[in-house]
């Protein structure tokens, strides 16, 4: 039985798609959505479980890591997302958003899932590598309630 966490990325972009696929190759079991369907696809050799709607990707994850294109697109999902989402699950905003944003959907998702732990995690790094798992993730929430982010997060960056 695994101890790695069940993972859920919402947006296969650039760097979701790395994400996902540097999560699968280190053994982690990863659900994936994004807006374009297409998306993803070719992450499905590996072992993604690809979603035709982010409430459905969410379903079972212990770690949300979202990157979407930005703000705007962060709340709308996050909004979906929040009612489907297990009650402890760790939600890691890991998009380039502003500040408002940010604070925006810390108050959403503590007014829809009060007992999910919000971690703003913003990257350092690009494509490349992000598919090198060489970023730096830049994270900040409760440190109590996130050792299966800092798993995630071990797996996707160069720590």
């Amino acid at each position: 039985m695994s101890t790695l966490p069940k993972v859920a990325v919402l947006g296969l972009g650039a760097m979701g798609h790395a994400f996902a696929s540097n999560l699968l190759k280190k053994g982690f079991t990863v659900a994936g959505w994004n807006r374009s369907p297409a998306r993803g696809e070719d992450l499905q050799a590996q072992g993604l479980s690809l979603h035709t709607t982010p409430q459905q990707a969410v379903a079972d994850a212990e770690v949300i890591i979202s990157m979407l294109a930005d703000g705007q697109a962060t709340l709308e999902v996050l909004a979906q997302i929040a009612p489907a989402c297990q009650p402890q699950a760790i939600y890691c905003q890991m998009g380039t958003i502003g500040l408002p944003e940010t604070q925006e959907a810390i108050a959403l998702l503590r007014a829809l899932q009060p007992a999910m732990t919000f971690v703003d995690a913003p990257v350092s790094g690009t494509k490349a590598p992000a598919e090198k798992a060489q970023i730096l993730v830049l994270a900040s929430g409760d440190r109590e309630k996130c050792a299966a982010a800092e798993q995630v997060f071990a797996a996707i960056s160069r720590g």
